[in-house]
């Protein structure tokens, strides 16, 4: 903190919220997070839900067997909604502890 402005330590030039660090934030941050926590567990259940009557089928276990095996056909979606709070969980403290 110099003069009550915080800056990045490996950057003294770019101010912590200021404009490039806003765009940074909007224009990667925000969409990787996105992408992330809801667009890939949705790809995910879909593409599971499309292999719903063939969860046993050998390529759909290859492809896709991480998210389901081990649990029952009917709650085949468990494991992403877990996971994916987990990821959530982890993101959250982890950036709650770097402030």
């Amino acid at each position: 903190m110099i003069d009550g402005k915080k800056y990045f330590v490996e950057d003294f030039s770019m101010e912590c919220y200021g404009p490039k660090h806003l765009m940074i934030i909007f224009f990667v941050v925000l969409p990787a997070i996105l992408v992330w926590s809801i667009g890939f567990p949705l790809l995910t259940l879909w593409s599971l839900r499309k292999n719903l009557g063939n969860l046993n089928d050998k390529n759909v276990i290859i492809k896709h067997g991480l998210f389901y095996i081990g649990l029952k056909d009917e709650a085949y979606y468990w494991e992403i909604i877990v996971s994916n709070y987990r990821k959530m969980a982890i993101v959250i403290i982890a950036s709650s502890v770097t402030e």
